[in-house]
């Protein structure tokens, strides 16, 4: 009985929370400005994020993309008879990407970098 409880604990407070996307990137401005201080080639970049996302040319720049996304809320169903009525009263689901574009010039070094973040609350 007392592993099941802990069980459903666990699924409780793990099931409120969502992440997806690079694990590595931080999810502020200012977090990834640090993380982008010490990065100069194309190799360094992959060494500290991984294979990025998306690799696009724009302009004739090669891009990367690195994308995460947190959210939170409308996991509470997953609570048997409970969550569903629960669900009646708070069923929102909040939401923050956080995209990073990486440029680079013709010799592998980093040209420069740009940071989007957006979110919302959705019903």
């Amino acid at each position: 009985m007392k592993s099941f409880l802990i069980l459903i604990s666990v699924l409780l407070v793990a099931g409120c929370v969502s992440k997806t996307g690079n694990p590595v990137l931080a999810g502020s401005e200012s977090g990834i400005s640090r993380q982008m201080q010490p990065l100069h080639t194309k190799n360094e970049v992959r060494d500290k994020f991984g294979s990025p996302d998306l690799i696009f040319q724009k302009d004739g720049v090669e891009t990367y993309e690195y994308k995460r996304i947190d959210g939170s809320g409308r996991h509470h169903w997953l609570i048997p008879i409970i969550g569903y009525i629960m669900a009646i009263w708070q069923d929102r689901y909040t939401y923050e990407e956080t995209n990073l574009f990486i440029r680079f010039d013709g010799k592998d070094y980093v040209k420069d970098w740009n940071i989007i973040q957006t979110g919302g609350t959705a019903n």
